[in-house]
C-alpha cells in the first residue's frame, strides 16, 4: 500500500486542528473577584528618636572598595547592624549614612562644624 505525501500531510492537519483550542470558547471567569481587606489592627512601631539622635559620625572612609564609617567610636561598613540602636547600615557617602530603622530610612550627618571632608 503507497501513502502519498498528501496523504499524510492532510492527516497531520486534521489531527493538530482536532487538538487545537477552540478560538471562540472563553477561559477567564467573566468578573474577576477582588477583594480588599481592612487590616483588624495597626502595629506601626513608635520611633526612638533620642537613640537615633545619640549616634555621632566620627569618620567615614568612603571612597575605598568597602566603605566603613566611624559612628560612636566603632566602625562599620554598609549592611553592619548598629547594635546599640537596632539599624541597618545600607549606603556610606561622603557626608552621610543611611540607616533602616523599623522600615523607614533615616539619614545621618555630622554636625555643621564637625563636617567631615
Amino acid at each position: 500500500m503507497k501513502i502519498s505525501f498528501l496523504t499524510i500531510l492532510i492527516f497531520l492537519l486534521a489531527v493538530n486542528f482536532s487538538l487545537a483550542r477552540d478560538p471562540f470558547k472563553k477561559i477567564l471567569p467573566e468578573k474577576p473577584e477582588f477583594r480588599l481587606e481592612e487590616p483588624t489592627e495597626y502595629s506601626e512601631e513608635k520611633i526612638d528618636f533620642q537613640s537615633l539622635e545619640s549616634l555621632r559620625i566620627e569618620g567615614v572612609f568612603w571612597d575605598i572598595p568597602v566603605p566603613r564609617a566611624i559612628i560612636n567610636g566603632k566602625v562599620y561598613k554598609e549592611e553592619d547592624v548598629i547594635a546599640e540602636v537596632g539599624a541597618q547600615i545600607t549606603r556610606i557617602k561622603k557626608n552621610e549614612v543611611i540607616l533602616i530603622y523599623k522600615d523607614r530610612v533615616f539619614i545621618l550627618s555630622p554636625k555643621k562644624e564637625g563636617e567631615i571632608q
